[in-house]
């Protein structure tokens, strides 16, 4: 049986720096259950209190804009930023008041500066999964991320080059949709251009598959060699067996293969 795919919003905050686009990682902690030791970007789990912030804001379908709400509040709990309409700042509170201050203070994200550019769902045959929609948002070169050092335990500004570096080197585990992400990004040098790259364009969802080669793991998309192929595999009880056994024997992290 496959797992229900669960709403998830996650934000590409960009900066120009002096050598290039900066973008804003995040690490999760290796005890973490989701995405352990993995350089992310902020976000989360879309609810209904999402849905119910958007409706109150008023801005056409709230179902649509709680998914920017959710990008721009965990963005506000995970790394103390708030883009809001009244301007933009770092604000470090404990992620848990956050709903609050926003109640008390009326305080009206920035939703409309929020661009939606790409949308993942996580592979069928693994157990946890998210149907993720990506947004970017470019702020000024002096904002800086706040951590609590617990569910996040380190923040950076770099250039998606350097992550893309990291990765290939073995340093960070960075999920399949973040590489495919910063190889978007690394093609521009600065925030005007990604935006212009993007803003627009029509987002169809992209659910990778996975397949094996051999005795290799592989995830592919659409395009990809393989891709229609392993069609047939993602729910088959023998490659899921094969797929368990190639894991093990390889150590391969299964959440390089998700989502954010």
């Amino acid at each position: 049986m496959t797992a229900p795919a669960h709403p998830a919003a996650t934000i590409c905050l960009l900066r120009d720096g002096s050598d290039g686009v900066e973008v804003l990682m995040v690490r999760r902690p290796d005890t973490a259950r989701f995405m352990a030791g993995a350089w992310v970007f902020p976000g989360g789990a879309v609810d209904g209190e999402d849905v119910a912030l958007a409706a109150r804001y008023g801005r056409g379908d709230p179902e649509r804009l709680a998914w920017r709400i959710a990008a721009l509040r965990e963005l506000a709990e995970e790394v103390g930023i708030w883009l809001t309409r009244s301007g933009d700042r770092t604000r470090r509170v404990p992620a848990r008041h956050v709903r609050e201050i926003i109640a008390r203070e009326s305080l009206d994200f920035d939703t409309d500066r929020l661009i939606y550019f790409s949308h993942w769902i996580t592979p069928e045959p693994l157990p946890l999964r998210f149907d993720a929609r990506f947004f970017l948002a470019a702020v000024g070169p002096d904002l800086e991320a706040a951590i609590d050092g617990e569910e996040l335990i380190d923040a950076k500004w770099i250039r998606p080059a350097s992550v893309l570096e990291h990765q290939r080197e073995g340093r960070w585990l960075v999920a399949f949709p973040t590489r495919k992400t910063l190889e978007r990004l690394s093609e521009h040098r600065r925030c005007a251009e990604v935006i212009d790259s993007v803003a627009g364009s029509s987002v169809e969802p992209i659910m990778p598959r996975l397949r094996l080669d051999g005795r290799d793991l592989q995830i592919v998309i659409p395009g990809d060699p393989g891709f229609d192929e392993a069609g047939a595999d993602q729910r088959s009880t023998d490659f899921l067996e094969r797929m368990a056994d190639a894991v093990r024997r390889r150590g391969v992290v299964p959440n390089e293969f998700n989502i954010r």
